[in-house]
């Protein structure tokens, strides 16, 4: 889809509904999810506009340190 940017994040832990549910709620027109294809579960989130330092904020708040990747 034109316009949309997509983030990975490298998470320490292993995938969360929780987790998920929580970005969901606070990117709300984002489309956030695992990589389950992946061997190492990344985070992706996709939207028009995403920020990056919030989403490493709250991966932090709920014990979910993890690593942006360009």
């Amino acid at each position: 889809v034109a316009g949309l940017t997509t983030s990975a994040f490298f998470p320490k832990k292993p995938e969360s509904e929780q987790l998920l549910t929580i970005l969901s709620n606070t990117f709300d027109k984002a489309k956030v999810n695992f990589d389950l294809q992946d061997c190492e579960r990344i985070l992706r989130v996709e939207a028009e506009q995403i920020d990056t330092k919030l989403v490493c904020d709250i991966l932090t708040k709920h014990g979910h340190h993890a690593e942006f990747l360009l």
